[in-house]
């Protein structure tokens, strides 16, 4: 087993802090002995240091990362967890639609990464947790730009996980189920989808954001990566590895669910 790496004193950032699941690793954070300081897109009424930052635009995010550095010092732990959503069929998403989505959770990343990374690399030391999503591990229908964001989120994990391990900076790709936050409730789909009606019936009952931050940061303590949970989706992801026509047949099903409950009458 890994030694468990301790998060007391650690500076630490978090977009899309301000509520959800972003919100519940700060509090996970603090009672682990962390500073964390929060990003969003707007003022929250979080109880915790807070810059306000669109994570798309790269200068205002990197200009934030400074002034945190220079109030709270060098930044140990960076966690990319700004995210958008919308579910429809993917004839009727625009370009504008795509666009958005990727720039938010993908590009977002990048430019929080580009932010922090190598500062770290220069230090020697630093983590950065990338949230993904098991979207990004099976292939979502109905939610194809959410889909390549996440899916291009955990590449991009993968990749910078094997570059930072000799500069002594750890990388760990979490992906979890749909969780029980702003982001799943909020309702974003095109006209004529029930999206809530579809979500109910592929998972009852969400895991909560609280469960789910205490689980991420669990992993990322013993540095693994990716993080996956719960069994069901890890299982289900090893065996549409290994046999691609169970991935084919789980990716039907969820087009049969959509079909059955996401279209409204």
């Amino acid at each position: 087993m890994r030694h468990a790496q301790s998060y007391r004193g650690k500076c630490t950032v978090i977009t899309g802090g301000g509520s959800g699941l972003g919100l519940a690793l700060a509090q996970e954070l603090t009672s682990l002995g962390a500073r964390p300081i929060l990003i969003d897109i707007k003022d929250q009424d979080a109880g915790l240091p807070l810059e306000i930052a669109d994570v798309t635009d790269a200068d205002a995010l990197a200009a934030a990362i400074a002034r945190i550095g220079q109030t709270h010092g060098p930044i140990d732990l960076a966690i990319a967890n700004a995210a958008i959503d919308l579910t429809g069929d993917a004839h009727t998403f625009t370009a504008e639609d795509w666009q958005k989505i990727i720039e938010t959770n993908l590009i977002g990343a990048t430019n929080l990464v580009s932010a922090v990374y190598p500062q770290m690399v220069a230090r020697g030391a630093g983590q950065c947790l990338l949230v993904a999503s098991g979207a990004g591990l099976i292939g979502f229908p109905f939610g194809a730009p959410y889909t390549a964001s996440k899916a291009g989120l955990i590449g991009m994990g993968q990749a910078l996980r094997a570059e930072a391990k000799p500069h002594g900076v750890s990388v760990c790709t979490i992906c979890p189920p749909a969780l029980d936050t702003p982001l799943l409730q909020s309702g974003h789909a095109k006209p004529g989808i029930d999206r809530q009606a579809f979500l109910s019936s592929l998972q009852k009952r969400p895991m909560s954001a609280k469960t789910a931050a205490a689980r991420m940061l669990r992993g990322a303590q013993r540095d693994r990566s990716p993080i996956v949970f719960p069994a069901a989706l890890s299982l289900g992801h090893r065996l549409a590895v290994l046999w691609p026509a169970f991935g084919e047949k789980l990716r039907a099903d969820i087009v049969a669910k959509f079909e059955k409950y996401g279209r409204r009458d």
